[in-house]
């Protein structure tokens, strides 16, 4: 009987572990996916703000650091 309530034990515990294994794998997923998200609209965002950067310098060109610090300080 008590070899049996061993046994048991055993499979629950490796079960129980392959259960807490995928939740881990779909968590980690999960994860990825929000990070390519953020990843993303980082991207969309910079784009944006090198197209605005190119609109406000026309055809002058950059003459200081200052300058086009000045530029990248917009209001959204």
């Amino acid at each position: 009987m008590e070899l049996l309530i061993v046994i048991v034990g055993i499979v629950l515990l490796w079960k129980f572990s392959s259960v807490l294994n995928a939740l881990s794998k779909a968590g980690r997923v999960k994860a990825e996916v929000m990070c390519e998200e953020v990843i993303s609209e980082s991207v969309i965002d910079r784009t944006e703000l090198l197209e605005h950067f190119k609109a406000e310098l026309g055809d002058r060109e950059i003459t200081s650091h200052a300058e086009i610090m000045k530029l990248f300080k917009m209001e959204k």
